[in-house]
C-alpha cells in the first residue's frame, strides 16, 4: 500500500520552503543552509516520488510491457486528467505521460521507459529517464511550490533497474543511477530553489504478494540557491521506516510500499 500524501504534509512542506531555509555560521566547508525539519520533509517527498516510479518499474517488469498508472494511489482525492503511452522510438523507449489533479495540486509524469528481456521473455532491465513532479499553490499564502524529481541524465545515463527472477516469479528489483529532486518556491516578492542530488547504493526492492520496502542507502548532495549545503544520508532497512542523518541530526520517516 502506498503512503497517502495529506494536506498537512504538503502545506507544511510549502511553508518550510519559504521560512525554513537559513544561512548558518557553521564552517564554510559544510554549511547547513537548510534546517532539520525542511531537510527531512523534502527527503520524505523525494523518496515518495521515487517509490511511485519504483512501483511502476516492478509492474512493468512483472507484466512485460509499459503501461500508465504511475501516480496511482499515493494521491488522495485525485482524478486522472490525461494518460498516454507512445512508442517505442528507434532506441526502444516508450514515452509515458500522465497528469493527475488532486485536492493539493497537480501531479505530472513525463518519462521515457525501455525494457530489455531474456530468452525466456522475462524483463531483465528497466531503463527510465524523465521527470515526475508536483505543483502546489498554497490557498493561504499564494506561494507556488514545485517539486520535480528527475530520473537519469537523459537517454545516455538513465535510471536503471535490474530485475531478478526465481524461475517464473519476479523476486526483486535493484535500482541504480542518478536522481535529482528540485524544490522551487515563488511568491510575489521572492523565489528560492533547493536541489537534492541522489547517489544510490544498492537500493534493492523485494517483490512479494504483500507490501514491499527497499534496503540500501541514498546519499544526497544539497544546494540552496546555488550554494552547497551539508549532505544527507538515508538508510532503508526493508521496513516501512527509513533513517535520515543530516549533519548530526537523525530522524526517521515512513515510506510508501511498492
Amino acid at each position: 500500500m502506498k503512503k497517502l500524501l495529506g494536506l498537512g504534509l504538503i502545506l507544511g512542506l510549502g511553508m518550510l520552503m519559504v521560512a525554513g531555509c537559513q544561512t548558518s555560521s557553521q564552517p564554510a566547508a559544510a554549511p547547513k543552509l537548510v534546517d532539520n525539519a525542511t531537510a527531512a520533509s523534502y527527503s520524505d517527498m523525494g523518496v515518495t516520488l521515487t517509490q511511485d516510479v519504483n512501483n511502476s518499474i516492478v509492474g512493468w517488469a512483472n507484466g512485460g510491457s509499459v503501461t500508465g498508472g504511475i501516480l496511482g494511489s499515493s494521491i488522495r482525492g485525485a482524478s486522472l486528467n490525461a494518460q498516454t503511452v507512445t512508442g517505442p522510438d528507434a532506441d526502444g523507449y516508450y514515452h509515458v505521460t500522465e497528469e493527475v489533479s488532486s485536492l493539493y495540486g497537480t501531479y505530472e509524469a513525463d518519462l521515457y521507459v525501455k525494457l530489455t528481456k531474456n530468452i525466456s521473455n522475462q524483463v531483465t532491465d528497466v531503463y527510465v529517464y524523465g521527470s515526475h513532479s508536483f505543483e502546489l499553490v498554497s490557498p493561504t499564502s499564494g506561494t507556488t511550490i514545485t517539486y520535480s524529481m528527475t530520473f537519469g541524465s537523459g537517454k545516455s545515463t538513465p535510471y536503471h533497474a535490474t530485475a531478478t527472477w526465481s524461475g517464473t516469479t519476479l523476486s526483486s528489483v535493484t535500482a541504480t543511477g542518478p536522481l535529482a529532486l528540485t524544490i522551487a518556491s515563488a511568491t510575489a516578492t521572492a523565489s528560492h530553489q533547493i536541489v537534492m542530488t541522489y547517489a544510490i547504493s544498492n537500493l534493492s526492492i523485494p517483490v512479494t504478494s504483500g507490501d514491499d520496502y527497499p534496503t540500501g542507502s541514498i546519499t544526497i548532495t544539497v544546494t540552496y540557491d546555488g550554494q552547497n549545503s551539508a549532505g544527507i544520508t538515508i538508510t532503508f532497512n526493508g521496513t516501512s521506516t527509513a533513517t535520515l542523518v543530516y549533519d548530526g541530526y537523525t530522524t526517521t520517516f515512513t515510506i510508501p510500499a511498492t
